[in-house]
């Protein structure tokens, strides 16, 4: 459930996200790269703080953020495929999350998109990084969900 960042007066933990506009261009490339199937919510992650943060003193981006062509690559983060890309952007927002107060278990900030929980037919030394344009929507606030994997769907 998405909420205001304005709905929570107090401190709670914080998840913020930008959906993937273009996902079926993401989509379309990942099945030419030999993904059967990929994750139904694309986004990039911003933040995700387990250290509760007083989301009033947030301010909210509703800009559409453009991400072209920047050293894109496939890689595996644990379970998850991924998409790795550059954005000066998502960086500064990142580090305007973090010093707002919100915490960070994930080590380096990568910015990326999940493809797919599911193995492609090919090795992922073989697959080509998508060429293109990525375009993320305004930011989603959340209320971090520790059982947000369960909920993941795939298309």
């Amino acid at each position: 459930m998405l909420f205001s960042f304005k709905m929570f007066a107090g401190k709670k933990p914080i998840y913020v996200c930008r959906p993937l506009i273009n996902k079926n261009d993401i989509r379309i490339w990942a099945g030419s790269q030999g993904f059967n199937t990929t994750c139904e919510d694309m986004h990039v992650t911003e933040a995700f703080s387990k250290t509760p943060i007083k989301w009033s003193s947030i301010k909210e981006d509703n800009n559409i953020v453009r991400v072209f062509d920047t050293h894109m690559e496939v890689k595996k983060f644990g379970d998850a495929y991924v998409l790795t890309f550059k954005s000066q952007d998502l960086e500064n927002r990142f580090r305007y999350f973090r010093n707002a107060g919100c915490s960070y278990e994930h080590g380096e900030y990568i910015p990326h998109i999940t493809i797919s929980y599911r193995e492609p037919k090919k090795d992922i030394k073989d697959i080509k990084p998508f060429i293109g344009s990525l375009q993320f929507g305004p930011e989603k606030f959340k209320e971090l969900d520790n059982n947000w994997k369960a909920k993941i769907k795939e298309i």
